[in-house]
């Protein structure tokens, strides 16, 4: 799966003046590796799992957040 972020990061051509967001980001791996490895000015994670959520706040810092919710809403 880091692989496939990884591809997305590239193709995305993320920048350090990008805000990314990833919707169905579940416990925060891949928007964390996509923070870690591309440095984009902010990452946001948002997925409807309360308890997913719940865990991948744990790994928030000034740049990678989390948020319950869906594309609708």
């Amino acid at each position: 799966q880091k692989a496939l972020y990884r591809y997305i990061g590239k193709v995305a051509a993320i920048t350090p003046y990008d805000h990314v967001l990833e919707v169905g980001s579940g416990l925060g791996a891949g928007a964390l590796l996509i923070a870690q490895e591309f440095k984009p000015a902010s990452m946001t994670g948002v997925d409807a799992s309360e308890h997913q959520v719940s865990n991948a706040k744990k790994n928030q810092s000034d740049t990678v957040s989390f948020c319950q919710g869906t594309a609708e809403n």
